[in-house]
């Protein structure tokens, strides 16, 4: 019996503070007399706001988008140009239409396009020379100084124009990021804006 008493001896009586841990609270009961609380005082209120959902199939959804009109509204006046790092033929052909599509004449605000060649196969300059000559209205092949990467910044010269440099590996442009762009930058809130850019491996 001396060793039954010594091996429970460890077991000490239960602490108060034990009681609080292990106690049963009511906290749906308290939770839901808040709730009532809540509906109650705002019942009284004098005033009360109502939205109406407008009715939509949700088998054919549609999302709100404003016409181009309204991207460049405001943009008028301000010149914008572009300088596209040049090396590959393949991913400048598709980004090709979206600078077509950016173009100030066809309803964006892009007044130039400015190719600058980082690095670039025959066949690769073979159709920059092409798309030049079919757009030497806006597209140019400037003449660049410095070394590297610093040598694509050299062409912007003019402290009153909006540059915005795209790589040639970009695929799709949305009709609302290069007015929203240069919107941002004309905050002055920042020295540089980057778009938000989705990068796949493939």
């Amino acid at each position: 019996r001396e060793g039954e008493r010594a091996a429970k001896s460890w077991r000490g009586e239960e602490l108060p503070f034990q009681k609080l841990l292990t106690a049963v609270w009511p906290i749906f009961e308290l939770l839901a007399a808040l709730e009532a609380q809540l509906i109650e005082a705002a019942e009284k209120s004098s005033v009360t706001q109502k939205t109406v959902l407008p009715s939509a199939d949700p088998r054919n959804p549609t999302c709100s988008r404003p016409s181009r009109e309204q991207l460049v509204a405001g943009l008028e006046h301000q010149r914008v140009e572009v300088i596209v790092v040049f090396g590959r033929e393949d991913r400048v052909r598709i980004l090709h239409r979206y600078l077509q599509r950016n173009l100030r004449k066809n309803g964006g605000v892009i007044d130039k396009v400015h190719f600058v060649v980082f690095a670039a196969m025959r066949q690769d300059m073979d159709f920059l020379q092409e798309i030049l000559s079919e757009n030497a209205a806006y597209y140019s092949y400037p003449v660049v100084t410095g070394k590297r990467l610093a040598k694509i910044y050299s062409v912007c010269t003019d402290p009153d124009t909006v540059y915005l440099k795209i790589d040639d590996d970009m695929v799709y442009l949305s009709d609302e990021a290069i007015p929203a762009m240069v919107r941002e930058r004309l905050r002055n809130r920042c020295g540089l804006v980057s778009a938000n850019v989705i990068n796949h491996a493939i």
